[in-house]
């Protein structure tokens, strides 16, 4: 593990002070010895290994972005996240990630700013490439224990019953970001895109049973943030600031080493855009032998243990897994991606979603998938979910008669986004309607 010198303003001995608090027997903390006071930098956090007499350890963590208002908030809103994700691990008894032992989100304390002491993980971050570790007994070694791991957290955390399913849990974060769009506070988000997004979050749900079952995800299990020891034993997985409860149809994607998000994504745009697109949705053969194994040991940990953990209530004909579903894998997994976040959506749009590279496309072009009637038609599918946002209750009969009769006529595009633009001005908060439902 590499380390680092001290961050500016942090006097060392605060460090040892806030860590001696955990403990109730008054044992005086030390840094430990390979590292000394030089922390750790990860990717939120300045981490300090502290050791006590009796060779427990702990991790003091710092966030590193606290000094101005907006990175500061999205800090201590990251914080409180993943102490509330370990503190709800801990209760499930979930074996494989930190402990919170105290944290704290204000600057009225011995350090001058927010920080949280967790237990320590011994082991050393993974280091994974195609290349390594070369013996593929290892490579199987950390993925199988990787799989039986993710399966562990579905078991520890899944809930049924809830209010919403994978299509409508899509369409929430979509339908979000077409009304802040429409009002005009979306910068870059077109409210055709939000369009085009809809048509093809319906095809990565297609198919699929629609099980009302949640769970918990990681969502950033990157190989640096799974710990092994020097045989490649798994010791737990950390960095859990991303972690969220997701419908179960998604919780067990592949993990980031294995997924297209491990690719850079180039920020020119192509010339030959079905060309790139193919070749952007190609793994290499590695890759493909290690995400094959992969879903062979999420099959076993299924074979073996859904039915007396319940998961979802499924049976294993109806298990709904998206990285068991491998046609067009990577780009269900975009569009996932593109739908609930902002960078994603913005990158896809303009590569036209990278629908030239779906092995349905046969012809290389997008009207080939997202067709006008389609379109029409999701036109009026977003507003009837969304009717009870829009602003003036007393014409809302005049705004649905004008409405269908356009896309009856199929008016242009620019038409029947002015009348969407009257009837979701800004004056009308964004939530309401089904937002309730997501969890």
């Amino acid at each position: 593990m590499a380390f680092t010198a001290s961050i500016t303003g942090i006097d060392n001995q605060r460090i040892l002070e806030v860590a001696a608090t955990c403990r109730a027997d008054g044992s005086i903390p030390s840094f430990t010895a390979e590292a000394g006071p030089l922390p750790y930098i990860g990717n939120h956090y300045t981490i300090y290994p502290v050791q006590y007499p009796d060779g427990t350890r702990v991790a003091v963590r710092v966030p590193i972005d606290i000094y101005s208002r907006d990175t500061l908030q999205t800090m201590l809103a990251l914080m409180k996240a993943e102490a509330n994700t370990l503190n709800l691990l801990a209760r499930c008894k979930f074996a494989w990630s930190p402990r919170v032992l105290y944290y704290t989100t204000t600057f009225d304390n011995p350090l001058g700013r927010p920080y949280m002491v967790c237990t320590w993980i011994d082991g050393k971050q993974l280091e994974w490439s195609e290349t390594f570790p070369a013996e593929s007994e290892n490579r199987q070694k950390i993925l199988a224990q990787v799989a039986r791991i993710m399966f562990d957290l579905v078991v520890c955390t899944q809930k049924s019953g809830q209010r919403t399913t994978a299509e409508s849990f899509m369409m929430f974060f979509i339908d979000y970001k077409m009304i802040g769009a429409i009002r005009g506070q979306l910068d870059g988000i077109d409210p055709l895109s939000c369009l085009v997004l809809r048509l093809l979050a319906r095809r990565v749900t297609e198919g699929k049973c629609s099980s009302s079952t949640f769970a918990h995800s990681h969502e950033y299990l990157t190989s640096q943030n799974i710990i092994v020891d020097n045989n490649y034993n798994v010791k737990g997985f950390v960095d859990w600031g991303f972690a969220r409860t997701l419908p179960i149809r998604f919780t067990l994607r592949f993990p980031r080493f294995l997924s297209i998000r491990a690719k850079s994504f180039p920020p020119d745009m192509p010339r030959d855009l079905c060309g790139y697109s193919k070749a952007f949705l190609q793994v290499s053969p590695a890759h493909k032998a290690d995400r094959e194994f992969f879903i062979s040991r999420i099959q076993y940990e299924f074979a073996t243990r859904a039915t007396k953990a319940s998961i979802g209530q499924l049976s294993p004909l109806g298990w709904e897994m998206m990285c068991w579903d491998l046609q067009d894998v990577d780009w269900k997994h975009l569009v996932y991606d593109a739908a609930t976040g902002m960078a994603t959506h913005l990158w896809m749009s303009k590569r036209q979603f990278l629908v030239a590279g779906m092995s349905a496309c046969k012809t290389g072009s997008v009207s080939e998938i997202v067709t006008a009637d389609a379109l029409y038609q999701e036109i009026w599918a977003f507003f009837t979910r969304n009717q009870s946002k829009t602003t003036h209750s007393d014409t809302q009969q005049r705004t649905v008669f004008l409405l269908q009769s356009a896309i009856a006529e199929r008016l242009p595009w620019t038409l029947i986004k002015m009348m969407l633009e009257n009837a979701f001005s800004v004056d009308q908060r964004l939530t309401g309607g089904e937002s309730s439902s997501v969890p």
